[in-house]
């Protein structure tokens, strides 16, 4: 399990884990196994990347959580987008949106995702894989959470992280 699925396994099942002064916070700690506290001294430095790489509100006030930062939102629109990129990013809108989130989370989402594919970088969603079932509302579940090594349902905190996944299969793009 990477650092990234460990924060979204916590925060999925109640708890609040911060980092402050260089220490990691995870509360209620009365409610920590002794298996989530070996994992969490594993994987401590990873915890602390995966904290400070949460995506963060660039807008003012107005709750945007997945909105990219000036600097990135700068490079994914460096170039103009061809037709395929335009068809690409309109059809992860729509696929975002099936899922339960809104307009503007949506949006944001798969502007993410192509910065991504503008760097080349090999992480994926999970909203991009055809093993994820379910929608915000109902619950989101991994039907191949063995080969992907996570809990069969997902926090939404983990379906929206990029990452390497061993059991991801691209959705298909029509």
């Amino acid at each position: 399990m990477t650092a990234a699925m460990l924060l979204a396994d916590l925060r999925g099942r109640g708890f609040t884990v911060e980092s402050a002064d260089n220490k990691l916070m995870v509360r209620p700690s009365s409610l920590l196994s002794e298996d989530d506290r070996q994992r969490i001294r594993k994987a401590l430095p990873g915890l602390r990347v995966a904290l400070h790489a949460q995506p963060t509100d660039h807008t003012g006030g107005e709750s945007r959580p997945y909105r990219l930062a000036p600097p990135d939102a700068e490079v994914a629109h460096a170039e103009p987008w061809d037709d395929g990129a335009i068809a690409r990013f309109q059809a992860r809108v729509l696929r975002i949106q099936r899922r339960g989130f809104g307009e503007q989370d949506a949006d944001d989402l798969a502007e993410r995702l192509h910065l991504r594919d503008v760097h080349a970088d090999q992480r994926v969603m999970c909203l991009e894989c055809r093993n994820l079932s379910g929608t915000l509302a109902t619950g989101l579940r991994c039907g191949n959470h063995k080969a992907a090594v996570v809990m069969r349902d997902l926090p939404a905190e983990l379906v929206t992280q990029m990452q390497v996944c061993p059991g991801f299969v691209e959705v298909d793009q029509r």
